[in-house]
């Protein structure tokens, strides 16, 4: 009997957190369905990340892990939660039988709200395979995509590397010898997702003016703005 794991959600984006589930399901299983559902305009979508980028940035990470599979459960088509739950749960009961590949499977869903257990077994079909829901526990790392959406910066290194760019800030930095200032700014704030560009870069988020004697004071003042900015604790000295 092949078991398989199943764990779905928007992932927008995916943090340490989501990574942790999906590998508790790779060890306790055969193979893993690793589902990314949404549809247009959806919290993804609203941030520049919508569900093909989700996809995309999924297959990338788990490129090297072939018993990890990454499907896209478009619900473009599909009535709004909660009307959808019997074309949901039957486009998602397709995907796991694509990965049994005809052989009887015992199928595991790894869900983080009890509604999602009731609504699963509900939907479960009485056949020769095994269903079984239960929930994904992740209390003890005090983490959400919605956090993160809030607030990238301060919580970089929980966003899984292929998401990363999605949420990279680009400060202009406008004042004299600004390239130096740039260049040392970048290996300072190198693990906090700010980027600092010359002012001849036209795509930015953030733009700083120094107007110090001193380039050190430039460089502390800059460091000063954006940690306010970002919630960040990158240190200097006094």
């Amino acid at each position: 009997m092949k078991k398989i794991g199943v764990y779905f959600g928007t992932f927008a984006p995916m943090h340490i957190g989501h990574l942790h589930q999906v590998y508790k399901a790779a060890f306790e299983n055969d193979e893993v369905l690793l589902v990314a559902s949404g549809f247009d305009d959806d919290r993804g979508a609203k941030i520049g990340l919508d569900l093909n980028r989700r996809v995309s940035a999924l297959t990338e990470f788990f490129s090297d892990e072939s018993h990890i599979h990454v499907v896209k459960l478009d619900e473009n088509d599909l009535p709004p939660m909660p009307d959808g739950w019997d074309e949901w749960t039957s486009r998602l009961l397709e995907f796991v039988h694509s990965i049994a590949e005809g052989e009887i499977f015992k199928a595991t869903f790894y869900v983080g709200e009890e509604e999602y257990v009731t609504e699963l077994r509900k939907r479960f079909p009485l056949n020769e395979n095994t269903y079984l829901a239960k929930i994904a526990d992740r209390s003890n790392i005090p983490i959400s995509a919605t956090q993160i959406r809030s607030q990238p910066q301060k919580n970089w290194e929980k966003i899984i590397p292929t998401f990363q760019p999605y949420f990279v800030k680009r400060v202009k930095i406008k004042t004299v010898n600004a390239d130096l200032l740039i260049l040392r700014l970048n290996k300072l704030f190198a693990n906090s997702g700010v980027q600092f560009v010359s002012t001849a870069t036209p795509i930015y988020d953030l733009e700083l003016e120094c107007h110090q004697r001193q380039l050190l004071q430039d460089f502390y003042t800059i460091i000063d703005q954006v940690n306010k900015i970002y919630d960040l604790e990158v240190l200097r000295l006094k």
